[in-house]
């Protein structure tokens, strides 16, 4: 049956209106199937990625094929990730396994959020490819045992303001589909000066 939310999952969304917004590159001993990624949606209304690719410079890629829409909720967060076992990925709450295809490199790689051939959104740490994709955010270095976040207001894009992470969870410091250490979103409806920022 038709349905209003299924017709807006299908929009094609423009880059800025999902963004990479926390990045779990090296895990305090083993990374295998403890390396994830954190989306959030800048927009009001919920985005369907399935059928985009995660990709790097060096031929590391993955097709978001899940066999039903992946879902962006409006104003939310998506967390993407090796593993979803919990008591092997370091207790994140992953929404979407890509598996081994995409494997971070701990002294440089790149991550980029393709729909189609259109970057979405893209960032690289330490000594990462330059091409043929143009980066668009560099990360501080990696620190072991502590994600990389967006601080700030990134509600409406990145800041390009990126933080090593703090908040404890399971596995490590990061806030795996919860606001970022260091960010101050707002809540709609609620005026500018009652808006906090993340310790």
């Amino acid at each position: 049956a038709w349905s209003p939310l299924v017709e807006v999952d299908y929009l094609t969304a423009e880059p800025g209106e999902i963004i990479i917004s926390e990045v779990f590159i090296d895990a305090d001993g083993n990374d295998d199937d403890r390396e994830w990624f954190e989306i959030y949606n800048t927009t009001s209304r919920p985005i369907n990625i399935e059928g985009w690719t995660i990709a790097d410079n060096d031929g590391d890629s993955h097709t978001i094929a899940a066999g039903r829409p992946v879902v962006v909720a409006a104003r939310g967060y998506l967390v993407l990730g090796q593993s979803s076992d919990q008591s092997v990925n370091g207790g994140v709450p992953v929404d979407y396994v890509y598996g081994r295809d995409i494997v971070f490199g701990n002294g440089g790689d790149e991550l980029f959020l393709l729909q189609g051939d259109l970057v979405m959104d893209s960032v690289g740490w330490g000594d990462f490819e330059p091409l043929p994709r143009k980066v668009a955010q560099r990360l501080p270095a990696p620190v072991v045992g502590s994600a990389s976040g967006l601080a700030g207001d990134y509600s409406g894009g990145s800041t390009g303001d990126w933080r090593i992470q703090t908040a404890v969870f399971g596995g490590g410091h990061g806030t795996p589909g919860l606001p970022n250490t260091g960010a101050a979103l707002p809540v709609f409806g609620v005026p500018p000066e009652f808006w906090r920022t993340l310790p």
